[in-house]
């Protein structure tokens, strides 16, 4: 079988099964189908080189990944909402315009002092939303070296944090 008959034979045995396997671990409907068509426009991309044999184990595993990126990338949404929210109280709460600036004085102070490839992979991570392997392909390194840098600047910036609280009065 090949080409478009082989395309058509894996998706008409696969999507429903992938679909509800996707759906054991990202619960909203829609989702669920937009990872599956991804993953079936990948293969679609790569049909040449997909083994009937190992079809099955190949779809799975990448339904698998691509749930997990969207799980990351909701969890960094979720946090990242979070701090704007705790941001945005903070700045109801106090003198706010004025907090502002410190705390864009305290990022850039803190940005300054990191190196190259740690800066990139924070606003990478962070600004970007990207995921570690995201990082990690645009850069040319592997993901657990984004990985470390990551643990590394979180830890500056939070030392740094601890220096300027115990300075003030």
């Amino acid at each position: 079988m090949y080409g478009q008959d082989k395309f058509i034979h894996l998706y008409q045995q696969h999507y429903e099964a992938l679909y509800f396997f996707a759906r054991q671990f990202v619960f909203d409907r829609e989702e669920c189908h937009d990872i599956v068509s991804s993953v079936f426009e990948e293969i679609w991309r790569d049909l040449a080189s997909v083994r009937e044999e190992t079809a099955r184990p190949l779809l799975y595993e990448k339904v698998k990944n691509k749930c997990i990126d969207h799980l990351r990338r909701s969890k960094r949404k979720e946090t990242y909402i979070e701090y704007v929210k705790t941001l945005g109280d903070h700045y109801v709460q106090t003198d706010g315009y004025d907090r502002q600036k410190e705390n864009e004085r305290i990022i850039r102070e803190v940005l300054s002092m990191m190196g190259h490839p740690t800066v990139d992979i924070l606003k990478g991570c962070y600004m970007e939303g990207l995921s570690y392997k995201e990082v990690a392909e645009r850069m040319g390194i592997s993901p657990s070296t984004v990985k470390k840098y990551m643990i590394r600047a979180l830890a500056t910036i939070r030392q740094y944090r601890n220096k300027l609280n115990k300075q003030q009065p």
